[in-house]
């Protein structure tokens, strides 16, 4: 298969291979009936649709690699990235890869009764580290977090930037050797968002590998170096950032305008 992000004479390892990877989901097309007994019939009897998420896609990643995925909303970012990590299985196609991806999402889940220092602890431990892990890494996700004021007090009053930013200290505090971000990094102050991209800095430079999912043009143009843009299910555009988001925000303007 073709080297989709870096020329074939890259001899750095091949970290992740994404072989033709096709996602459909067939739902129900329903119709909206006069009565409750018509809307329920609809729901039941509806005639079912294909819908093509992510049409034969194929790429690969290198370690040391920072791949951005953007695309509008409804693009098939998500779905794909679920793929990647395991989540779901694609309709056709396989993907191969040295060790499980790790994936960070703003879906992660946190015991909101319990302080942001308890979710980190457990957080850790339900990682697979040890108690001596969790105390030496500890001081280390508080600072990534930048949640030192409030790291003791109840996760439910948190804002969503703060829950964001303890979810992505937690699942970066052991560097992965692949590492899924899906929309995480569009949230919090430019404080935080700088300890993010260091963080992930240092992922890559432990021979890691980074892919970063998101719409926003901005984050992908700070975080990484190469980039797809997926729309519709389909690739537009892989290459270069610099060169891949210009065509992007073109795309976006034009969609805008009309």
């Amino acid at each position: 298969m073709a080297d989709a992000v870096h020329p074939e004479q890259d001899e750095r390892d091949l970290i992740l291979i994404a072989d033709h990877i096709t996602i459909d989901y067939e739902v129900l097309a329903q119709r909206h009936g006069r009565s409750p007994a018509e809307r329920i019939m609809s729901q039941v009897m509806g005639r079912k649709q294909t819908i093509h998420a992510v049409k034969d896609v194929s790429f690969v990643l290198r370690r040391g690699d920072a791949l951005g995925l953007i695309g509008s909303n409804g693009s098939g970012k998500s779905s794909l990235v679920r793929v990647l990590a395991g989540l779901q299985r694609p309709t056709r196609g396989a993907v191969w890869a040295t060790s499980t991806p790790s994936m960070l999402a703003m879906s992660g889940v946190l015991m909101p009764d319990l302080s942001g220092a308890r979710n980190i602890r457990l957080g850790l431990l339900a990682l697979g580290m040890t108690p001596d892990e969790v105390s030496e890494l500890y001081p280390k996700v508080i600072e990534v977090t930048g949640l030192r004021e409030s790291i003791h007090l109840p996760v439910r009053t948190y804002s969503s930037g703060m829950r964001a930013r303890l979810k992505f200290g937690i699942a970066t505090a052991r560097a992965p050797e692949i590492l899924l971000v899906d929309e995480a990094l569009g949230t919090g102050d430019s404080r935080f968002r700088a300890a993010a991209e260091a963080r992930l800095a240092e992922i890559q430079s432990n021979a890691g590998a980074v892919i970063v999912v998101n719409h926003n043009a901005n984050t992908i143009a700070e975080t990484t170096k190469t980039c797809i843009w997926l729309e519709k299910g389909d690739i537009r555009a892989v290459g270069p950032t610099a060169d891949v988001l210009p065509q992007y925000e073109e795309y976006l303007g034009t969609h805008r305008r009309g």
